[in-house]
């Protein structure tokens, strides 16, 4: 988990929507659309999925005159949750013209292919009483507490059926932090072959370079067969 990476992002989401204003549409483009959720602040303002939360967004906020706020004192910390989910969890002040409130969210991140993409946010401040509902702190944690439990169960991505034996065993080898011209060596093959198997794997993966490839092949290791195989 690249702690400071997801801090960041997270920092620059909370800034482009708070200081800029910036469409929520924009925000959301790095949003994994399988599994994405949101629970805001407002009663109706659950969501599990990014495009009907941007259509709501839309529809009740494009005419809303927001005030320009100043996000101040934020702290982040990032938490992991296996090898595929992480949370961060950051708390921040909203400055304003006439106040300043506290605030505190949960943002989840997935990792797939090789990418971290924002799977939840939760702004709705679970240790205040929200909408009278004293039960609602509650809830939302064990929301949460249940979400990373089940990432932490999810952590082997599905692999691409009957990878060819060839391309396997670059694959290996590659994964062992061989060179091109190593694995070439190896396998007595040559570097552009080596080099070719590498792009086959890849569109196979659906990723887009080498190294989101070795983070979507992982499972990989887990599979028996092939374990002996001779070197050609």
């Amino acid at each position: 988990m690249d702690r400071e990476e997801l801090t960041a992002r997270t920092e620059r989401f909370l800034r482009a929507l708070y200081e800029d204003g910036a469409p929520l549409a924009e925000l959301l483009r790095g949003a994994d659309d399988v599994d994405f959720s949101w629970i805001g602040a407002e009663r109706k303002e659950c969501f599990d999925g990014p495009e009907s939360l941007v259509r709501w967004w839309d529809r009740e906020k494009k005419d809303e005159s927001r005030p320009h706020l100043a996000v101040t004192d934020l702290v982040m910390d990032a938490q992991a949750a296996g090898e595929s989910a992480a949370a961060v969890l950051a708390a921040w002040r909203l400055a304003g013209d006439r106040s300043t409130r506290r605030q505190r969210g949960t943002f989840v991140y997935r990792l797939r292919a090789g990418r971290w993409l924002l799977a939840h946010v939760h702004l709705s401040q679970p240790w205040a009483l929200v909408w009278g509902d004293e039960r609602f702190p509650v809830t939302a944690a064990r929301m949460n507490g249940e979400y990373l439990a089940a990432a932490r169960q999810d952590e082997t991505p599905p692999l691409p059926a009957q990878v060819p034996a060839k391309q396997r065993r670059v694959l290996r080898r590659l994964r062992q932090g061989l060179t091109y011209k190593e694995i070439g060596e190896v396998l007595g093959i040559s570097p552009r072959t080596v080099r070719y198997y590498v792009s086959e794997l890849i569109h196979r993966f659906h990723v887009e370079n080498k190294a989101q490839l070795l983070a979507a092949s992982r499972g990989l290791d887990e599979i028996a067969d092939e374990e002996k195989e001779e070197t050609p």
